[in-house]
């Protein structure tokens, strides 16, 4: 996997671009990326740019355990909105699951999108409400 982390003022949040395949170590090391950023500060918002990420497909995700991990910051991002912006159904239906399962447990909101201006939009507005987006 890799992984762009960079700031946006305008937002204002953390634009996190991600690509190639995906595992749970990546994953642990992506957060502790994102906190060791020097915008980065609890609140702000995630844009997750998830349009080249690529899922194995034997043996499939287990969303539960890719919620526990991201669960472990939750110190750090249980305050912070969480955009994610996908391009295929299966990026679609995966983000959907982990936006369900994240928030059950008292997780950010997580918002799934199509294109970065619905998830921009989103992450600038005051609602928290589930955002999922077919756009």
């Amino acid at each position: 996997m890799y992984w762009a982390i960079k700031f946006i003022e305008g937002v204002p949040c953390i634009s996190v671009s991600i690509g190639g395949l995906v595992t749970l170590t990546d994953i642990e090391a992506l957060n502790a990326g994102i906190v060791s950023d020097s915008h980065w500060e609890r609140g702000l918002g995630l844009l997750f740019d998830s349009t080249k990420v690529e899922y194995p497909k034997e043996p499939p995700i287990d969303m539960r355990t890719v919620v526990d991990t991201v669960a472990k910051m939750n110190g750090e991002f249980k305050q912070s909105k969480m955009a994610m912006v996908v391009a295929t159904n299966v990026q679609y239906g995966l983000a959907r699951q982990y936006q369900i399962l994240s928030e059950s447990r008292g997780g950010s909101p997580v918002g799934v999108f199509r294109d970065d201006a619905a998830a921009i939009d989103w992450l600038r507005s005051d609602n928290s409400e589930v955002a999922a987006s077919m756009h």
